[in-house]
């Protein structure tokens, strides 16, 4: 009895001094405080889902913003870029008094075409063409070397209008060959069409067949794509253009005879 007595004293003495360990809880998925009953620990869900649907509210609402952000340096990138190339690429070196550097001039069709119609006081370049007449072919720059040149121009051979205009110049002509100037007849008609206008009215002088309209547009006489304004062009001893002027059968004649020195 003594013996019972004593080993049930030694375990309770044993059970005072080991350290009472609290039950343990599955911590929920929040972080938050351990909840101790059924009720609070379906509040503490409540409020870590609540917390979590925030965090992906938030998360989503951030987004566009980083887009936008991230777009607006990739437009900035592409912008910068052209000046990249540039500071990259070869440069000539900058002028020692400061200046900017001047682009090298680039050429322009309109540098490579024609400098536009001969006008009065110009020369007659050595670049135009040939033309094909009634008998031969004619160069104007190098015909104007040796004598004066009177050209009237009429829209078509064999019309009422360029007859009269043709009639009016055969009539003169002895008078403009006095003058040391040789007359000559300017259409875009073909060559078959100028001969037989030349034998039909008895013209003692070459009429020029200028198909393409070279020589027309040259002296700013086309009209049109295809058409011709009627008028004269006078041209210097030597090639220097003295007149060029629009105008109908009677003027035509009536200016080139004054521009020659010779009444009318």
């Amino acid at each position: 009895i003594i013996f019972k007595k004593k080993h049930r004293s030694n375990l309770q003495y044993n059970k005072q001094q080991q350290p009472v360990m609290p039950p343990k809880r599955k911590a929920l998925s929040g972080g938050g405080p351990v909840a101790t009953s059924p009720a609070k620990r379906r509040s503490a869900r409540l409020a870590a889902s609540a917390a979590t649907a925030a965090t992906a509210t938030a998360t989503a609402t951030a987004a566009p913003e980083i887009t936008k952000v991230t777009t607006t340096k990739a437009a900035r990138k592409a912008k910068a870029d052209p000046a990249e190339k540039a500071a990259s690429s070869p440069t000539e070196p900058s002028p020692t008094d400061g200046s900017p550097i001047k682009p090298a001039p680039s050429e322009s069709p309109a540098e490579t075409a024609d400098a536009g119609p001969l006008a009065e006081g110009s020369h007659l370049p050595a670049t135009l063409p040939t033309l094909a007449s009634t008998s031969t072919q004619i160069h104007l720059p190098t015909l104007s070397k040796t004598t004066g040149l009177v050209l009237f121009l009429y829209p078509r051979a064999s019309t009422p209008g360029c007859t009269t205009q043709a009639c009016f110049f055969r009539d003169a002509h002895p008078q403009f060959k006095s003058a040391g100037y040789t007359v000559l007849g300017l259409s875009r008609d073909t060559e078959a069409a100028q001969k037989k206008f030349k034998e039909k009215h008895g013209m003692g002088f070459e009429l020029l067949s200028d198909v393409d309209g070279a020589i027309i547009k040259a002296f700013g006489m086309g009209k049109g794509a295809t058409g011709v304004n009627r008028g004269v062009v006078v041209v210097e001893k030597g090639g220097k253009v003295k007149v060029v002027k629009k105008c109908g059968p009677k003027e035509s004649l009536e200016v080139a005879l004054e521009s020659v020195g010779v009444k009318a």
